[in-house]
């Protein structure tokens, strides 16, 4: 799959969110909504001849369901990474699938799947991660401008399910909504780690995002 594909499958999810029926979107405890991200990706890991560095441009979607006290959020992106130094580029894909709980107003708290692959030098790397996430958001300037920090741990599972390491991170983040608009944009900022239980060491993953949004995110 190709950049390409994957910035139209994110446009066609903020399309579907912005025609999203009237009626559902207003029922009370009942919202929906989507983005689509452009994102700065750096892959730092260690390897067996010391450390390697990737970094690149990956876009791609989300969307989140809130029905009450729950969500359900769902985010895929893709695009391609280069050592530096080098001209070779590497795919890089990512996704995750997440269901959430409200208990206070402002902050989420979900659980769900995140998968990440990418290639170096013709091998796969795959990481199939679980993560507990912790999401809190809150005004700074009226409604016009909110502001967000979230957190998360979990663990790093091999191809048959079992444990191999352990996972966290976090990220910070602002949106700016001009009052009576639907459409907002996020500048955010994340930074994760995973330690592997075997192999040469961490594997550090940095991304610095500009997403659209639409509707309830």
């Amino acid at each position: 799959m190709t950049s390409g594909r994957t910035a139209c499958h994110a446009a066609m999810l903020v399309a579907t969110v912005a025609v999203a029926p009237a009626a559902a979107v207003a029922q009370s405890g009942w919202g929906v909504g989507g983005g689509a991200a452009t994102r700065i990706t750096t892959v730092r890991r260690a390897t067996l001849a010391g450390s390697e560095v990737l970094s690149g441009v990956v876009v791609g979607g989300e969307g989140r369901l809130a029905a009450g006290r729950f969500t359900l959020r769902l985010a895929y992106a893709e695009g391609s990474l280069h050592p530096d130094g080098g001209d070779t580029r590497q795919q890089y894909v990512e996704g995750s699938v997440a269901l959430g709980l409200v208990p206070l107003p402002g902050l989420e708290i979900a659980a769900g799947p995140y998968a990440r692959a990418y290639i170096v030098d013709a091998i796969p790397q795959r990481r199939l991660l679980s993560r507990l996430h912790a999401r809190y958001e809150a005004a700074v300037v009226g409604d016009a401008i909110r502001g967000h920090v979230e957190a998360w741990a979990g663990l790093l599972h091999e191809p048959s399910g079992r444990a191999a390491g352990s996972w966290r991170g976090g990220g910070v983040g602002v949106s700016v909504q001009p009052v009576g608009r639907r459409i907002a944009v996020r500048v955010s900022y994340m930074i994760d780690r995973a330690h592997p239980d075997a192999g040469p060491g961490p594997e550090t993953v940095e991304a610095l995002a500009i997403t659209v949004t639409v509707g309830r995110t």
